[in-house]
């Protein structure tokens, strides 16, 4: 049974469901996978003619730091994943290509895969070279539930 925050028109207060009804409405609310949840209209659409009116325009370094589209760039196909420094800038706010001494520009000069050498280079910086023991996943405690029934 729900309590409804305000009457309805008719009178209604209260809400009984039966468990399928009740998960089906609760499986109504959840969106579908990799869909927008922010929608705009009118002027903030992204087709609008007005919207570069509204909006604005971006920095081309700002927008390819967020893994936006840089104005200004050819279109066409360009690359579909971001690069990992676009991901740690858009997840963390930070760009991990400047250096945190000097602010000065970084490049990756190597990517080590080697599970021999990295044991190696963690343990000469006196790093822990063993992996966090996780413990497995277990479901939740098995209990019957009580619903109401309808009337």
């Amino acid at each position: 049974m729900c309590t409804v925050r305000h009457p309805w028109r008719d009178g209604t207060s209260q809400v009984v469901f039966d468990p399928l009804d009740f998960i089906a409405h609760l499986a109504a609310l959840i969106p579908p996978p990799r869909t927008n949840l922010v929608r705009y209209h009118g002027v903030f659409a992204p087709t609008a003619r007005l919207r570069s009116k509204i909006v604005g325009r971006q920095d081309a370094h700002l927008a390819s730091a967020m893994g936006q589209k840089v104005p200004g760039a050819k279109k066409g196909r360009g690359r579909r994943n971001l690069l990992w420094a676009e991901l740690m800038s858009r997840v963390f706010g930070i760009n991990v290509l400047t250096c945190p001494q000097c602010s000065g520009q970084c490049r990756v000069i190597a990517c080590i895969e080697d599970p021999a050498v990295i044991r190696k280079i963690l343990s000469h910086l006196g790093l822990p070279t063993q992996g966090v023991h996780l413990k497995p996943a277990r479901g939740p405690p098995d209990r019957q539930f009580q619903f109401l029934e309808a009337v």
